[in-house]
């Protein structure tokens, strides 16, 4: 049977519309994968290797080896010996089952990874090709980076709900989400090209610095998820938007917390577990990550021309000229 003109014309454009989205998507998930190893199942099954698989496994992860020696302060541990003691060890036998239920493969991870580097590389943000592998270890740090390879504990992001995690603060364990875990790592990365510096080290630069990273990192992975970039949750994040304002003006009642290089003052608006004082108590830890995002943001708007790699910079956080050409004012 023919076919209707529109029926034809509707199946061209449905297929025409198809094929953007497939190029969207591709271009969304960068041009290429960016390789995330699994030191973690080589060190877990390193024990039940035979004598060429162990030599084939030494010799693929030698550099991250020699690496995790050195930032446990084993550096002169060969790559055998270090295989073999971190294969043995309590937290590989605690957690790996647990790691290997949540993360079946990376390809997440190494998707969002690539797609960070091809943005970069095409916003003129210059960041490190680090060697990035998985570790499961009983530190306190979900990532490290020594020597060039940054090390990814997986078994920091096994769920709020993992009950090892269930003696932790409800903040900390709201920062144990999987998906957290791109969000992490880019901006540890971005963190190590571009890291803090000042010479006063007043608490409105932590809140620039802080946002900008944030900012940055959303754009280059594409990403709206400001709870994630922010190591907020997403009720936290509505409450400090929805009384944005109110908080603001809260800051101008305190008119030396925003100049103050006092390490108190400053943990207590930025640090995410710390009681803030703002709202009777109601604000989250946190509070000044969000407004220093929210200046950043109000400055690009008044300044789109901005490079990405300038936000990142004491040229932009570490003057106080930067209050006001913001243009912040939350109504």
């Amino acid at each position: 049977m023919k076919r209707p003109t529109y029926y034809i014309l509707y199946s061209i454009a449905a297929l025409a519309a198809l094929s953007a989205l497939s190029s969207l998507m591709s271009g969304c998930s960068g041009s290429e994968p960016y390789p995330v190893g699994r030191l973690d199942r080589m060190i877990a099954t390193y024990g039940s290797m035979d004598a060429a698989e162990r030599d084939s496994a030494l010799t693929a992860n030698a550099p991250e080896l020699v690496a995790l020696a050195a930032l446990t302060g084993d550096s002169l541990a060969s790559p055998s010996a270090t295989a073999e003691a971190w294969s043995g060890s309590t937290a590989t036998g605690f957690f790996q089952g647990a790691v290997d239920s949540v993360f079946p493969d990376l390809s997440r991870l190494e998707s969002k990874l690539g797609q960070l580097y091809a943005a970069a590389d095409k916003q003129g943000v210059a960041l490190p090709r680090y060697r990035v592998t998985a570790v499961t270890w009983p530190s306190y740090r979900p990532m490290a980076l020594r020597d060039s390879v940054v090390f990814v504990a997986l078994n920091h992001y096994l769920g709020p709900g993992y009950e090892a995690y269930s003696d932790f603060e409800p903040y900390q364990r709201a920062l144990k989400e999987p998906g957290r875990l791109s969000a992490d790592l880019a901006s540890g990365i971005i963190r190590s090209a571009y890291p803090y510096t000042s010479t006063t080290g007043r608490a409105f630069e932590h809140m620039l610095y802080d946002g900008a990273v944030a900012y940055v990192q959303m754009k280059l992975l594409g990403s709206r998820r400001l709870d994630r970039a922010l190591g907020l949750t997403e009720a936290q994040v509505d409450y400090l938007e929805a009384n944005e304002a109110r908080l603001w003006q809260e800051f101008g009642l305190r008119p030396g917390l925003l100049y103050s290089a006092d390490p108190a003052d400053i943990r207590s608006i930025m640090d995410l577990g710390a009681r803030t004082g703002f709202d009777g108590g109601r604000a989250p830890g946190g509070l000044g990550r969000y407004i220093g995002y929210s200046m950043v943001k109000s400055y690009v708007g008044e300044h789109p021309a901005t490079p990405l790699s300038y936000l990142l910079t004491p040229a932009f956080y570490g003057y106080a000229s930067t209050l006001v050409d913001s243009g912040y004012n939350p109504q």
